[in-house]
């Protein structure tokens, strides 16, 4: 797993190469898990939002852009101080890329997997091998209020440890947003959600399996 973190890093960094740099977001907040075979509960969580153009044309909208995302929370009745970052136990990460095949279309083809610490349960028992997963579908990005969505599909270990069939929906805005050219500006309050619906073999019987994350963070970047 460390590998794995490593090599995502080290890609991001890599990013810097890109004519016009990387866009860099640090938000720091609190997410509300609400799991089908858990208690609801609020865990401190804090997320590095790293992108960058990788190819774009200079006459149209055309192009592709990667996305490192890391998200870091608490594990279960652990106490996080938001100064120390090795209080936060529990890790997830995703690389994926988006582009924009037609001008006309305003929705990206997205492909990306990961990886967790740990399984969505509040298991707080180690894991001998890093829970993964990918999926495939369209991302819907507006810099208006930074406002994005992503849907898609893909398999998916998160929820039991097993590789099962997921659908996978994600999306943020930004509730406020620092007036320019100001000190504050750049910062931004934003809400999060997320969603990782696990698929039964029945298309009649309801998934037991489902995890959906609200989270509101407080963020720096651009």
């Amino acid at each position: 797993m460390r590998r794995l973190l490593l090599a995502a890093f080290v890609l991001a960094s890599c990013c810097a190469t890109a004519e016009e740099g990387p866009n860099v977001r640090v938000l720091i907040g609190g997410t509300v898990g609400l799991m089908t075979d858990t208690d609801t509960k609020i865990e401190p969580a804090a997320r590095l939002d790293v992108n960058w153009d990788v190819w774009r044309s200079k006459w149209t909208s055309q192009g592709c852009s990667a996305h490192v995302v890391g998200d870091l929370t608490a594990l279960p009745g652990d106490v996080v101080d938001i100064s120390d970052v090795a209080s936060f136990r529990a890790l997830e990460m995703e690389v994926g890329l988006g582009c924009l095949p037609f001008e006309a279309v305003g929705a990206q083809v997205y492909v990306g997997g990961g990886f967790a610490s740990r399984l969505t349960t509040r298991d707080k028992e180690p894991l001998f091998e890093a829970p993964k997963y990918a999926t495939f579908g369209v991302l819907f990005e507006t810099t208006k209020r930074n406002a994005w969505l992503q849907l898609g599909m893909g398999p998916d270990q998160r929820l039991d440890g097993k590789y099962v069939l997921a659908v996978h929906v994600s999306g943020a805005l930004d509730l406020v947003t620092a007036p320019e050219r100001t000190r504050l500006e750049g910062t931004s309050l934003t809400l999060m959600v997320s969603a990782i619906l696990g698929l039964e073999h029945s298309a009649y019987a309801p998934s037991r399996r489902d995890v959906i994350r609200v989270s509101v963070m407080a963020g720096w970047g651009k």
